[in-house]
């Protein structure tokens, strides 16, 4: 899948939402800290900065949630095989799968 490549390709997690008690805003980074406390000097990498709070918790958890989706998808499409008939549920999770797929194709990346 399109989203366990990029998880893959990315910066390593778990990534964290954080004020950049430095400069102001919001940024997301992989340590748990304020930027004042943080940076390559300690080991975090940077993933994003001067975001809103919204946006950085956003992004902090895109990792962890395009994961789920990859697993979940897995799992839908097995048990949407296994029933063999149709059903609004069935049609309805087979609707959630292609729109899965649309997403992987925007974000692009590499399969794996």
């Amino acid at each position: 899948y399109i989203l366990r490549g990029l998880v893959r390709d990315a910066t390593p997690g778990p990534w964290y939402s954080n004020v950049n008690d430095l400069v102001g805003g919001w940024y997301v980074n992989t340590g748990n800290k304020p930027a004042s406390q943080s940076g390559s000097r300690v080991g975090d990498a940077e993933v994003a900065d001067f975001c809103s709070e919204a946006n950085a918790r956003l992004i902090a958890l895109a990792p962890d949630l395009a994961l789920l989706v990859a697993d979940l998808s897995d799992e839908v499409e097995k048990v949407s095989l296994a029933l063999g008939w149709h059903s609004e549920s069935v049609d309805r999770i087979r609707d959630l799968l292609v729109r899965v797929r649309e997403i992987e194709t925007r974000a692009g990346g590499t399969q794996e």
